[in-house]
């Protein structure tokens, strides 16, 4: 089994549906995003490109600092 999991390619297990969002999205889109899709992560693109990544945690970390003032 070992073997057979050392030939696989990334291309053969990715999941080619991306769920991502843009840099001009607002927090709530990517909010939706990542409680609809149970993400922990949500890749930033723009223009094709991977610019960044927003964690499920960084979101938490804005709504307590908005409720704690």
């Amino acid at each position: 089994m070992a073997s057979r999991m050392c030939n696989k390619k990334v291309k053969d297990i990715m999941n080619k549906n991306l769920i991502f969002a843009e840099p001009d999205d607002s927090l709530m889109e990517c909010a939706e995003k990542l409680v609809k899709y149970n993400l922990q992560r949500l890749p930033v693109v723009e223009k094709g490109k991977v610019v960044g990544i927003i964690l499920i945690r960084d979101l938490y970390n804005v709504v307590i600092n908005n409720i704690l003032g």
